[in-house]
Protein backbone atom coordinates (compact mmCIF):
# COMPACT_ATOMS: atom_id res chain seq x y z
CA UNK A 1 0.00 0.00 0.00
CA UNK A 2 1.27 3.06 -1.04
CA UNK A 3 1.36 5.77 1.76
CA UNK A 4 -0.78 8.49 1.74
CA UNK A 5 1.48 12.33 0.86
CA UNK A 6 0.87 15.03 3.54
CA UNK A 7 -1.65 16.82 1.26
CA UNK A 8 -4.05 13.54 0.71
CA UNK A 9 -3.90 13.95 4.56
CA UNK A 10 -4.71 17.26 5.16
CA UNK A 11 -7.65 17.14 2.86
CA UNK A 12 -9.12 13.64 4.70
CA UNK A 13 -8.54 15.14 8.14
CA UNK A 14 -10.60 18.78 6.45
CA UNK A 15 -13.50 15.97 5.34
CA UNK A 16 -13.63 14.28 8.43
CA UNK A 17 -13.87 17.49 10.18
CA UNK A 18 -16.39 18.80 7.95
CA UNK A 19 -18.42 15.34 7.84
CA UNK A 20 -18.40 15.54 11.69
CA UNK A 21 -20.04 18.93 11.89
CA UNK A 22 -22.27 17.78 9.53
CA UNK A 23 -23.15 14.47 10.99
CA UNK A 24 -23.88 16.11 14.27
CA UNK A 25 -26.29 19.01 13.01
CA UNK A 26 -28.30 16.07 11.77
CA UNK A 27 -28.18 14.51 15.77
CA UNK A 28 -29.27 18.02 16.60
CA UNK A 29 -32.15 17.60 13.88
CA UNK A 30 -33.36 14.40 14.53
CA UNK A 31 -33.46 15.51 18.16
CA UNK A 32 -35.55 17.89 17.42
CA UNK A 33 -37.81 15.94 15.30
CA UNK A 34 -38.02 12.97 17.92
CA UNK A 35 -39.30 15.61 20.34
CA UNK A 36 -41.97 17.49 18.31
CA UNK A 37 -43.10 13.54 17.35
CA UNK A 38 -43.70 13.40 21.49
CA UNK A 39 -45.40 16.53 21.35
CA UNK A 40 -47.37 15.29 18.72
CA UNK A 41 -48.17 12.47 20.77
CA UNK A 42 -49.31 13.67 23.77
CA UNK A 43 -51.37 15.83 22.12
CA UNK A 44 -53.27 13.37 20.60
CA UNK A 45 -57.00 12.80 21.14
CA UNK A 46 -59.14 10.27 19.74
CA UNK A 47 -62.40 10.06 19.26
CA UNK A 48 -64.96 7.75 19.88
CA UNK A 49 -66.44 8.07 16.03
CA UNK A 50 -62.84 7.56 14.48
CA UNK A 51 -62.79 4.82 11.62
CA UNK A 52 -60.49 2.82 14.11
CA UNK A 53 -63.03 3.14 17.60
CA UNK A 54 -66.26 3.64 15.62
CA UNK A 55 -67.87 0.26 15.89
CA UNK A 56 -66.40 -0.86 19.47
CA UNK A 57 -67.67 2.76 20.85
CA UNK A 58 -71.18 1.42 19.31
CA UNK A 59 -71.36 -1.67 20.41
CA UNK A 60 -70.07 -0.02 24.19
CA UNK A 61 -73.17 2.29 23.90
CA UNK A 62 -75.83 -0.39 23.14
CA UNK A 63 -74.17 -2.65 26.18
CA UNK A 64 -74.37 0.12 29.07
CA UNK A 65 -78.06 1.38 27.40
CA UNK A 66 -79.08 -2.34 27.88
CA UNK A 67 -77.72 -2.73 31.73
CA UNK A 68 -79.14 1.30 32.09
CA UNK A 69 -82.66 -0.59 31.24
CA UNK A 70 -82.18 -2.93 33.68
CA UNK A 71 -81.48 -0.23 36.28
CA UNK A 72 -84.18 1.58 35.42
CA UNK A 73 -86.58 -1.67 35.67
CA UNK A 74 -84.72 -2.02 39.49
CA UNK A 75 -85.50 1.29 39.94
CA UNK A 76 -89.14 1.06 39.23
CA UNK A 77 -89.17 -2.24 41.39
CA UNK A 78 -88.15 -0.34 44.27
CA UNK A 79 -90.24 2.72 44.09
CA UNK A 80 -87.21 4.81 43.03
CA UNK A 81 -89.09 8.19 40.70
CA UNK A 82 -87.40 8.09 37.39
CA UNK A 83 -86.43 11.41 37.93
CA UNK A 84 -84.07 10.67 40.99
CA UNK A 85 -83.12 7.38 40.20
CA UNK A 86 -78.84 6.39 39.01
CA UNK A 87 -77.93 6.34 35.78
CA UNK A 88 -75.17 4.26 33.64
CA UNK A 89 -73.27 5.93 30.69
CA UNK A 90 -71.03 5.19 29.00
CA UNK A 91 -68.15 7.47 28.84
CA UNK A 92 -65.67 8.03 26.13
CA UNK A 93 -61.63 9.06 27.38
CA UNK A 94 -59.73 10.62 23.77
CA UNK A 95 -56.74 10.36 25.74
CA UNK A 96 -54.58 8.29 28.22
CA UNK A 97 -53.20 9.37 31.10
CA UNK A 98 -51.54 11.75 29.27
CA UNK A 99 -54.94 13.56 29.87
CA UNK A 100 -53.39 15.31 33.24
CA UNK A 101 -51.49 17.96 32.29
CA UNK A 102 -49.25 16.94 34.91
CA UNK A 103 -48.53 13.40 33.11
CA UNK A 104 -47.76 15.54 30.17
CA UNK A 105 -45.13 17.53 31.77
CA UNK A 106 -43.74 14.35 33.29
CA UNK A 107 -43.30 12.33 29.85
CA UNK A 108 -42.17 15.52 28.13
CA UNK A 109 -39.22 15.88 30.57
CA UNK A 110 -38.60 11.80 30.31
CA UNK A 111 -38.39 12.25 26.61
CA UNK A 112 -36.59 15.79 26.72
CA UNK A 113 -33.87 13.64 29.00
CA UNK A 114 -33.74 11.11 27.11
CA UNK A 115 -33.56 12.59 23.65
CA UNK A 116 -30.42 14.86 24.75
CA UNK A 117 -28.88 12.02 26.22
CA UNK A 118 -29.33 10.00 23.16
CA UNK A 119 -28.33 13.29 20.52
CA UNK A 120 -25.13 13.74 23.58
CA UNK A 121 -24.49 9.89 22.99
CA UNK A 122 -24.53 10.46 19.05
CA UNK A 123 -22.74 13.13 18.59
CA UNK A 124 -20.03 11.83 21.32
CA UNK A 125 -20.09 8.49 18.93
CA UNK A 126 -19.43 10.59 15.62
CA UNK A 127 -16.46 13.12 17.69
CA UNK A 128 -15.60 9.35 18.57
CA UNK A 129 -15.26 8.20 14.81
CA UNK A 130 -13.60 11.62 13.63
CA UNK A 131 -10.90 11.13 15.97
CA UNK A 132 -10.11 7.59 14.99
CA UNK A 133 -10.07 8.56 11.19
CA UNK A 134 -7.88 11.57 12.55
CA UNK A 135 -5.77 9.58 14.49
CA UNK A 136 -5.43 6.98 12.14
CA UNK A 137 -4.19 9.31 9.34
CA UNK A 138 -1.47 11.04 11.36
CA UNK A 139 -0.33 7.61 13.07
CA UNK A 140 0.37 6.72 9.71
CA UNK A 141 2.39 9.68 8.83
CA UNK A 142 4.38 9.22 11.88
CA UNK A 143 8.34 7.77 11.41
CA UNK A 144 9.66 7.44 15.20
CA UNK A 145 8.51 5.41 18.76
CA UNK A 146 8.69 8.76 20.09
CA UNK A 147 5.80 10.01 18.24
CA UNK A 148 3.59 7.19 18.18
CA UNK A 149 4.26 6.47 22.01
CA UNK A 150 3.18 10.26 22.61
CA UNK A 151 0.02 9.33 20.60
CA UNK A 152 -0.69 5.77 23.00
CA UNK A 153 -0.44 8.31 25.91
CA UNK A 154 -4.02 9.98 26.15
CA UNK A 155 -6.49 7.87 28.50
CA UNK A 156 -9.62 6.87 27.56
CA UNK A 157 -13.07 8.19 28.82
CA UNK A 158 -13.76 4.91 30.27
CA UNK A 159 -10.35 4.59 32.00
CA UNK A 160 -11.21 8.35 33.46
CA UNK A 161 -15.11 7.58 34.34
CA UNK A 162 -15.62 4.30 35.14
CA UNK A 163 -19.32 3.04 35.31
CA UNK A 164 -20.83 3.36 39.07
CA UNK A 165 -23.62 1.92 41.19
CA UNK A 166 -26.34 4.15 42.37
CA UNK A 167 -26.14 2.47 45.50
CA UNK A 168 -22.81 3.83 46.24
CA UNK A 169 -24.01 7.51 46.24
CA UNK A 170 -25.04 6.92 49.90
CA UNK A 171 -22.30 5.13 50.98
CA UNK A 172 -19.81 8.37 50.62
CA UNK A 173 -17.64 6.51 48.13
Amino acid sequence: MTPTTKGEREELKSLTRQRARVAKGGAEARAAAFLADVEAQLASVYKADDEAFRDLSAHAEQKVAALDAELAQRCREMGIQQDFRPRLTCGWWGRGENAAASRRVELRKVAERRVQADSRAAKLAIDEAALDVLTELTAAALTTDEGRAFLAKLPTVAELMPTFDVRELGSGG
